[in-house]
């Protein structure tokens, strides 16, 4: 064995823990600093390749928790997320889409993730989750009256489709399904 596959190999076993290691750190630091743990947990869980967006990431949670849209974003971000849990991958295809109410949040999400991508880019995240929080009232209607896990295969897997592209973009933000509202019991961390 040549002496770069075994430094890779220890590399490889090596890495996760180092990562780890410093998510715990930054764990620590940002609860020392006064930030609440589930908003941390959320802000660091969108990723630590970089710190100091990480470090953003948090400081936009706390800032915008007081919105009266906030919560509501949670509850639909959770809604979301468990809905597409182990759902396979799929591509969203806009001319399949049937009713107006799955229309509308692709339309407002295909705006929204335009002008959201250059801001997670530079690391605001603040203002990415202000124009965020606009896709709630239409993604709520979308709830309402449509049936996501449709009968007919394409429609379903469409749907889910666009419920997985929203769910990429708001993870490259914050994980909201970490963030503890009130009335709910915390998720253990880990």
């Amino acid at each position: 064995m040549l002496f770069r596959e075994i430094a890779f190999s220890r590399c490889a076993t090596f890495a996760p823990l180092c990562l780890d290691f410093f998510l715990n750190r930054l764990r620590h630091i940002y609860e020392k600093m006064g930030f609440r743990y589930d908003l941390v947990q959320a802000g660091l869980s969108a990723g630590i390749d970089n710190i100091h967006f990480s470090f953003l990431r948090v400081k936009a949670l706390e800032a915008l928790k007081s919105s009266p849209q906030f919560e509501p974003l949670i509850l639909m971000a959770k809604r979301v997320n468990n809905i597409i849990t182990d759902q396979p991958p799929a591509t969203v295809n806009s001319g399949l889409f049937v009713e107006k109410e799955e229309r509308e949040p692709y339309a407002i999400f295909s705006i929204i993730k335009q002008n959201v991508t250059p801001m997670i880019a530079k690391g605001d995240f603040a203002q990415a989750q202000k124009i965020v929080f606009r896709i709630q009232p239409c993604l709520k209607d979308f709830f309402d009256r449509v049936l996501v896990m449709a009968k007919e295969n394409k429609l379903r897997r469409n749907r889910l489709a666009l419920l997985q592209a929203i769910s990429k973009v708001l993870l490259q933000i914050a994980d909201y399904s970490q963030v503890v509202v009130e009335g709910e019991k915390p998720t253990v961390r880990k």
